[in-house]
């Protein structure tokens, strides 16, 4: 137990970096091979935000992952549209259109939002977006590969405080948040 407690610490101040230092790539610590389709990333980010309270959707059918956190977590699967964290994996990344009815949250309640996990392939090559906003010193250029379409449904999506809030994680172990409050340029 004391060392999933240590797990799941590490992991939440990597995810508190990612949120408050968005565009900016850190190292994720994986600590187990789950041998599931989703990957240990995003299995680790699951382990560590996920309760009872909250409730998940993976997109695609997989059952196996879906046990596994709800098991672990005790949180429930939900229908997209009212699931708290929306989980994409890398081969899922196509009709993303279905996602504009997710939780954005209200004016008095903009936490109420949901958030992605979003498996890419990588952090550290692909296409370049710019950042500005809290967090950010003038503006901050990132790579993602394979995020335009994600992207694009976040720009439709927010309208801050309203919005979703985004974890990218990649096959090289790396994580990358972009919070609802993050203006972003170069997307189709």
């Amino acid at each position: 137990m004391e060392e999933i407690t240590r797990n799941t610490g590490i992991t939440y101040r990597n995810l508190l970096k990612a949120i408050y230092y968005p565009g900016r790539v850190f190292d994720m610590c994986t600590f187990k091979d789950y041998g599931l389709s989703l990957s240990n990333e995003a299995i680790e980010i699951a382990l560590t935000l996920l309760d009872g309270e909250v409730s998940f959707y993976i997109d695609g059918e997989d059952e196996k992952s879906i046990e596994e956190i709800s098991i672990r977590t005790n949180s429930r699967v939900d229908d997209f549209t009212r699931a708290d964290f929306i989980f994409i994996p890398r081969d899922r990344q196509t009709d993303l259109e279905k996602y504009k009815d997710v939780k954005l949250g209200s004016l008095v309640d903009p936490q109420e939002s949901a958030s992605f996990i979003v498996e890419v392939k990588s952090l550290e090559e692909g296409k370049d977006y710019k950042l500005t906003g809290p967090g950010i010193d003038g503006s901050l250029v990132c790579k993602i590969d394979q995020a335009d379409d994600i992207l694009a449904l976040r720009k439709d999506l927010v309208d801050f405080p309203q919005g979703i809030d985004i974890f990218f994680v990649d096959e090289n172990k790396k994580l990358m948040a972009i919070p609802r409050s993050t203006r972003v340029e170069g997307v189709k």
